[in-house]
């Protein structure tokens, strides 16, 4: 259940939108939320909204029609076709990999043999943790990236923990 909750609070905290452009102009990507607030009846006429693009989560999107609408996201991780292809990885990273590896074969086991397994996953999961450190220090304005995907979500009430809705 543990693997589930840190999955999913991963997936919500994804920049999973970099940077958004209408007509070859990069321009703000700004959450229903503020649309609403910033620029009433913006959903109202269609054609002249703008410019920015709206965000209301990892799987919607709205953009003034008849122009051009372009977005730069986080793909997917390829996945390999076959046994014998080719994945690139880093000399420093490649213990990270092996220990990975070592507990996923060891879950398949399962008893004891997984639970021994256990720090070596824990491990990888600190040395990962530390080099999205490194990274986010290195990257100018990298806080703003990371949470313009999920600012609907941080603004909406709907989305408040039930100890949160009770407070107010």
């Amino acid at each position: 259940m543990q693997r589930y909750q840190d999955g999913l609070t991963i997936l919500t905290k994804t920049p999973w939108i970099e940077l958004g452009k209408v007509n070859n102009i990069a321009v703000s990507c700004d959450a229903i939320y503020d649309a609403d607030r910033y620029s009433a009846e913006w959903d109202s006429n269609p054609n002249s909204f703008g410019p920015f693009i709206v965000i209301g989560g990892i799987d919607f999107l709205a953009a003034p029609v008849g122009s051009g609408v372009g977005v730069t996201c986080l793909g997917n991780a390829p996945i390999p076709a076959s046994d014998a292809a080719y994945v690139q990885v880093s000399r420093s990273d490649w213990d990270i990999v092996l220990d990975l590896a070592q507990c996923f074969a060891a879950f398949k086991m399962g008893g004891e043999e997984w639970k021994a397994a256990l720090q070596l996953e824990q491990r990888a999961i600190q040395a990962c943790a530390a080099e999205n450190t490194r990274l986010k220090s290195q990257g100018c304005f990298s806080d703003i990236l990371v949470q313009r995907g999920s600012a609907q979500d941080r603004r909406m009430e709907r989305y408040a923990t039930a100890n949160q809705a009770g407070k107010k």
